[in-house]
């Protein structure tokens, strides 16, 4: 019975905490891209995101945004109004839990467009966001994509 145990993923701390360091020095939000660029590297994905949906307050960050993902993709998104076809916006509005990309339903024509013209700009075919609330009303959202091959992601 003990062989067919799974053997728990061996988390390497340091990378870990190498990362949260990193962004924890970011004290303007210029230097937040080239940190998310490095992190980007060090973890092997295509892309970082990072999204004020709602600032819950006057702090001047809303909106704000923070990407790698290069500069046409983001216009494109922008110009078709992916925003409000977008099914991983879609299931973050309420939820609370990170999203897989690869539990979204991708059938419809317009998500199939969305991540196909998404995988032009190699942004990825798998990714990850983490929706982010905080005690006064703050929405975020912060995604992660990989080109990475399916076992590896």
């Amino acid at each position: 019975m003990a062989a067919n145990r799974r053997v728990p993923p061996v988390v390497d701390h340091r990378r870990l905490s190498f990362s949260l360091r990193a962004l924890k020095a970011v004290k303007h939000p210029e230097d937040l891209q080239p940190t998310l660029e490095k992190l980007c590297v060090r973890y092997g994905l295509s892309h970082m995101a990072f999204l004020v949906v709602c600032s819950g307050g006057s702090s001047g960050l809303y909106p704000f945004h923070c990407t790698t993902y290069p500069v046409g993709w983001t216009e494109t998104y922008l110009d078709r109004c992916y925003f409000d076809i977008d099914p991983v916006i879609d299931i973050v509005r309420y939820g609370f839990l990170p999203v897989d990309w690869s539990s979204l339903d991708r059938r419809s024509a317009r998500a199939s467009r969305l991540f196909s013209e998404a995988r032009c700009y190699d942004i990825g075919p798998h990714g990850l966001t983490i929706p982010i609330r905080g005690p006064r009303g703050e929405r975020c959202l912060f995604f992660v994509t990989s080109n990475l091959p399916k076992r590896d992601w």
